[in-house]
């Protein structure tokens, strides 16, 4: 049965293009989001700065600090200016102030001095009092300022030459556009200057402005300040660029003026040393502590000089200090303070990502790129392939990002490429494009299931399953060999409809030849059934009629359990007075009248070749026989429970302890394994934990013995979840296999869980054979990484890259049981001695 094929679905493609393209020109919350997080977690590494100066000192003032003077009856802000002389006279090289000078406070002459220039002002002019009306005012207004200067800052400062003091853009006052200071913006599109311009720069004392060494342009509104990525380093203002507080700082740190740093939409160049921008806003790494600047109160800077750090030389940023941190003993800076600092550092250092025009080109090329793949060749995939590559594409996005970012300083946005990417993913999903070939999961794991209920004698189902596949050759093959085996069971029936089936779309192999010769064969058998319906010598266990109280030659003591074929009793030996356990089975309850014979005969074979393995781990089986239609095994009787109680979460064994019961186990299989037996069937239930900490494995031969053979229910005998992939494909066995059991459940004493789940029989099949299992660690953390690696090699798909033998295996956990013993031992000797010192 062909598959049609399916076509690439370029029009998709052609969508999340155009879509892409909308990503990248408009500004969508989503993507901004994941390229913020990939910038957090991939900028911290990326530094170009060879050398790294961090000089910066802030210096955090609270409200009540404004008003503090050591001169009594000095108003307003006095403690500002002595708080600057103070730190002048301890040879700081630079002072900035993060605060906006918008002091209302004003003494009360100064008030009274305002009215009067207004009531002169308002006074009807006449011919003889217009010159001094004109004096009045005159005089008034240059006393206004000397008041205003002395009541905001009564002395000035000593020295104001190295202090830039920030203007705003709201405020009482105003900047006239002379005194503004401005950066060299010849380069910079006029139109962009315009979409950062300020209104108005505002500034209440024009003495301390034209006293000043510079001034800095700080937004009086947070929000406008920046965040924790960026921040701007100017503002336009009648069509001029000016500098914010940070990058005038940094400017007079290099003994320029401001108009001799160039300054464009995309870097700054100060001596030299290209700062680069992204649409005029600089970006640094963040990097932890990178550029911590150190932090002092007012009283300290005010207090015992002797205790202060060394601030020669220092640049000093005066802020106030976090509201939320005035109850802390340590004073925090307001965030306006901080951001400054790092800005100044970060600037000194020309440490700053950057995102060159030419990066969106080849984020467009990367995104064609991954469209173009996941169009022509996922839609031809199966689902799983699908997601396979989806993740590459966003994995390969997000990693570009992070090694451009942490390498190279230059910002790779993935968010607008993951964002299209899922959205592709999305609508492959919708569309529901799965072709014949896209079929191959499901495929693959209905030829496992199907080979699986075939080696465990469910013909029907197994034909079943088969018919789900496309019918090719490879199909054919599985079908055809069904049949062989309907044949063997004398099911021609059975076997006509198989071949017929493979038939329908054509001669294969020697069907033309077969069909007619099993049909003439089907109707000269005789007719009847496989069972006698009479057969009444049929005894019952306790579960369905009278308690026996022998089995064999064994007096019945009691009940121990129930097998997953029958029931366990502890009974007595009367010829040697011995204690044993007896496992019965009843095979007339579980197979066919026809294969029950040929099972008896296997199965008293392989507990013969059992009872022989003699070793500490093995389980000692006594006898085996017949009483009517009960099969039973005679074995030691054991003090203990089986391993099902400690995989549980709630019961588990410590990793020592399981540590050792797996060495056991090992040790156990390694001595079966060179005696030429294989378990089959290892699995909590068929080990059992002794009080006195020995393990004893049980059930040896009885897997063998009850497989490829035909059940009345369907059940499929022995355990899916321990079986290794190589049992449920129907290949050949051999001891690798019971060592991929082994991990198995080494992994859910462990763990409380097992490695491989299923929602239904198939999809477990397809997890063991198919899928990797998850980390233990996963589920415990406190797990040794050297379990995790023994478990990975033990539950290797392959065979081959299994442990060589059992043996192997249990040396291993031996010596990482060893090993945990001496670092338990050192660390009891070294709490002993700290006791003891």
């Amino acid at each position: 049965m062909a598959a049609k094929k399916t076509k690439p679905d370029y029009l998709s493609g052609i969508f999340i293009l155009i879509v892409f393209a909308g990503f990248s020109f408009f500004n969508w919350s989503l993507p901004d989001k994941i390229d913020d997080f990939i910038y957090r977690s991939g900028s911290g590494f990326g530094s170009s700065a060879s050398s790294e100066v961090n000089e910066v000192v802030i210096v955090s003032v609270s409200p009540e600090d404004l008003n503090k003077s050591s001169v009594e009856n000095r108003p307003g802000s006095a403690g500002l200016v002595e708080l600057a002389d103070r730190l002048n006279s301890l040879g700081v090289k630079l002072i900035g102030f993060s605060m906006p000078f918008r002091v209302e406070q004003s003494a009360s002459a100064l008030n009274e001095f305002r009215a009067l220039y207004e009531e002169v002002n308002a006074y009807p002019p006449g011919d003889k009092a217009e010159r001094f009306k004109e004096w009045v005012l005159e005089n008034i207004d240059k006393f206004e300022n000397r008041i205003a200067s002395k009541d905001i800052f009564p002395d000035a400062f000593t020295s104001a030459e190295n202090i830039i003091v920030p203007v705003t853009d709201t405020g009482s006052g105003s900047v006239t556009p002379l005194s503004v200071e401005y950066l060299n913006s010849s380069g910079a599109d006029a139109s962009f200057i315009k979409e950062i311009s300020v209104e108005k720069l505002a500034f209440s004392y024009p003495e301390l402005l034209n006293s000043a060494g510079g001034i800095g342009f700080i937004p009086d509104n947070k929000s406008d300040y920046g965040d924790d990525l960026s921040w701007p380093v100017y503002w336009g203002y009648n069509g001029v660029l000016v500098p914010s507080l940070p990058l005038r700082m940094a400017i007079f740190y290099n003994g320029l003026k401001p108009v001799e740093v160039e300054a464009d939409k995309i870097k700054i160049v100060i001596k030299d040393k290209v700062l680069p921008l992204i649409n005029g806003r600089m970006y640094f790494p963040l990097v932890k502590d990178k550029y911590a600047a150190e932090s002092l109160t007012y009283d300290q800077v005010m207090g015992d000089f002797k205790k202060l750090p060394d601030l020669k030389n220092k640049v000093v940023i005066i802020g106030f200090n976090d509201s939320d941190s005035k109850k802390m003993e340590n004073v925090i800076p307001d965030r306006r303070s901080s951001l400054a600092a790092r800005q100044f550092a970060s600037i000194i250092n020309c440490d700053a990502v950057s995102r060159p025009s030419f990066i969106i080109f080849i984020e467009s090329l990367f995104f064609i790129i991954a469209v173009f793949f996941m169009v022509s060749r996922a839609p031809q995939k199966s689902y799983l392939f699908s997601f396979t590559g989806f993740l590459f594409v966003i994995a390969a996005a997000a990693g570009i990002s992070l090694f451009s970012l942490s390498f190279l300083g230059v910002w790779f946005k993935a968010g607008n490429i993951i964002t299209g990417t899922v959205i592709l993913y999305v609508l492959f999903l919708l569309k529901g494009n799965k072709s014949a070939s896209g079929k191959k999961e499901s495929n693959e794991t209905r030829r496992i299931l199907g080979l699986n209920y075939q080696s465990q004698g469910e013909l029907d189902l197994a034909f079943k399953e088969f018919k789900n596949l496309p019918l090719d050759k490879e199909t054919k093959d599985l079908i055809y060999n069904l049949g062989l085996e309907y044949e063997k069971r004398k099911l021609n029936e059975k076997a006509l409809e198989v071949y017929n089936y493979i038939n329908k779309s054509g001669s294969y192999r020697d069907l033309n030849d077969r069909i007619p010769m099993l049909r003439e064969s089907d109707r000269s058998s005789t007719m009847g059934s496989y069972r006698d319906m009479n057969d009444s010598n049929v005894l019952v266990d306790s579960s369905d009629g009278p308690a026996r109280t022998m089995v064999g030659r064994y007096k019945i003591l009691g009940e121990l359990g129930k097998g997953s074929m029958g029931l366990v009793y502890k009974a007595q030996d009367p010829k040697i007075n011995r204690i044993v356990a007896i496992k019965t089975i009843r095979f007339s309850d579980e197979f066919e009248e026809d294969v029950i014979a040929e099972i008896k005969e296997r199965f008293f074979t392989e507990a013969e070749i059992a009872g022989k393995l003699s070793h500490p781990a093995i389980v000692t089986i006594h006898d085996v026989g017949e009483d009517r239609d009960l099969t039973y095994m005679a074995m030691e009787c054991l003090e203990g429970e089986d391993l099902e109680k400690y995989i549980v979460k709630d019961s588990l064994l410590p990793v020592r302890s399981v540590i050792d019961v797996i060495a056991q186990i090992a040790e156990a299989l390694e001595f079966a394994h060179k005696e030429g037996v294989v378990h089959r069937d290892i699995k909590p239930a068929n080990v059992m934990l002794l009080t006195n900490g020995k393990v004893k494995v049980t059930d040896f031969g009885i897997a063998k013995a009850i497989s490829s053979s035909k059940t009345k229910t369907g059940v499929i005998l022995g355990t899916p979840n321990y079986m290794s992939p190589e049992q449920i494909m129907g290949q050949k066995i051999d001891f690798k296999s019971d060592i991929f059991s082994l991990g198995v459940l080494f992994y859910q004493l462990l763990t409380g869980e097992l490695p491989f789940h299923g929602d239904n029989l198939s999809g477990l099949l397809y997890q063991i054979t198919q899928v990797r299992h998850s980390s233990p660690r996963v589920y415990n953390q406190k797990i040794p990484k050297v379990c995790e690696q023994i478990l990975d090699k033990a539950l290797s798909k392959d065979p081959a890259k299994r442990f060589k033998s059992a043996g192997d295996m249990a040396h291993i956990i031996r010596a990482l049981g060893e090993k945990i013993d001496e670092l338990k031992k050192k660390k009891i000797s070294a709490e002993q001695a700290e006791k003891d010192a």
